[in-house]
């Protein structure tokens, strides 16, 4: 893959708005417990959040840059879809976190749950501004559909980043205790207005497995 141009990486910082990143808090006093030994307590992905870059180019390793020069450790999610600028159309990238099985850093401060135990999907694109393409479209169905079967994640848990609820979570040694208390709608669009409706994804691309 080609290096990322000066100019590309400049687009990128600037265009990764807090519209997009609501993402958990690098000086949380409980990041190290929440991100390796209790996430060991109850281990296994239930969701998969779909989310945009909100930039116009982009590629895992562009992002894995500027989510480490922000100080979250890396790639923030577990998967990126290129739109052919900065990274091929339709290539699925596989972040650390997923080689590696780790829980993402994609999703709110107040909603670990869906970090700990949610697939995070990124788009490369701004879909407040336009829609993804087809070929990503067709790779992330095939993806999710994928995902879905491996671990038995129902389609009810497929849903964009500005669904995911708030939630308090309290923990002992053997069961995580959850209450949600609504969605994050206030806080962002992601990923955008012009991506398809998510109930009716696996209505309309139908690639195989």
């Amino acid at each position: 893959m080609k290096k990322c141009s000066m100019s590309l990486i400049l687009t990128l910082v600037l265009g990764m708005s807090a519209a997009c990143f609501a993402l958990a808090g690098k000086n949380t006093p409980s990041w190290t417990d929440i991100y390796t030994k209790k996430t060991r307590i109850a281990r296994g992905w239930k969701y998969i959040v779909i989310h945009h870059s909100a930039t116009d180019a982009g590629s895992a390793k562009a992002f894995h840059k500027y989510h480490s020069d922000r100080g979250y450790g890396g790639l923030c999610y577990h998967f990126v879809i290129g739109n052919g600028n900065g990274s091929p159309d339709g290539k699925i990238e596989e972040g650390f976190r997923w080689k590696e099985q780790m829980a993402g850093t994609h999703v709110d401060v107040n909603s670990w749950y869906h970090n700990i135990f949610g697939i995070g999907i990124c788009l490369v694109g701004n879909f407040e501004k336009s829609s993804p393409t087809e070929k990503q479209m067709r790779a992330l169905t095939r993806l999710v559909k994928s995902l879905c079967l491996d671990y038995g994640i129902p389609e009810k848990n497929i849903i964009g980043h500005q669904d995911v609820p708030f939630g308090d979570i309290k923990w002992n040694t053997k069961r995580i205790h959850v209450t949600f208390k609504g969605k994050q709608t206030a806080k962002t669009s992601c990923p955008g207005r012009h991506f398809p409706d998510i109930g009716e994804l696996f209505a309309t691309h139908h690639p195989p497995i």
